[in-house]
């Protein structure tokens, strides 16, 4: 099922909207040959906003989409002295690098592995957002040039703030991760 719509009055203000959502289910005798049932959504949400002869600019941008990633596993690779970013101090003797032995090389040339992430077999259910919200602000296309030079110089200053969340997590609670719940960002679930 996916879903579409979009509204653009006169180009001042624009948004558009996708919506898309899947389930599958199998029956009890594929359930127990392994196969599981799953449901996955997406969303796509972008707005533009431009009045006052454009002197505002306003765009944000919302994504969202579940789906099933490999959890990114920390790994140290022997790369040399040359760019080599850690020390390997093998604690227990056992002559096998374990990643609690690694540490932050101190001095230059001292560090010979990197810390790299590699992805794991398995795969988990996830949640990945991205909002960004962008506003720009341009007094000059208001204020006319034969304004008060008091004025005239607030032509000359522009202004631009933009917003960016990301979050991929592993939480159940759907909607605070959908919603942007301060409380389900950046959390133990998150990858």
């Amino acid at each position: 099922m996916a879903v579409e719509g979009s509204y653009r009055p006169s180009g001042v203000f624009q948004t558009e909207a996708r919506v898309s959502a899947r389930r599958r289910s199998f029956t009890d005798a594929f359930r127990e040959a392994g196969r599981a049932d799953t449901a996955a959504l997406a969303i796509r949400w972008t707005t533009r906003a431009t009045p006052l002869r454009r002197a505002v600019a306003f765009s944000s941008t919302y994504e969202a989409l579940t789906e099933r990633t490999a959890i990114a596993q920390e790994t140290y690779v022997l790369v040399g002295p040359e760019l080599g970013e850690f020390v390997w101090d093998d604690d227990n003797g056992d002559g096998v690098p374990q990643v609690d032995e690694f540490r932050p090389a101190l001095t230059p040339l001292e560090g010979t592995y990197v810390l790299t992430f590699v992805p794991g077999d398995d795969l988990v259910p996830t949640i990945g957002v991205r909002a960004q919200a962008r506003l720009g602000l341009e007094p000059e296309r208001l204020i006319p040039r034969d304004a008060p030079s008091w004025l005239r110089a607030l032509r000359a200053v522009s202004t631009q703030t933009t917003i960016d969340v990301q979050e991929r997590s592993t939480s159940r609670d759907l909607a605070g991760v959908y919603l942007l719940d301060p409380d389900n960002l950046q959390s133990e679930n998150t990858l």
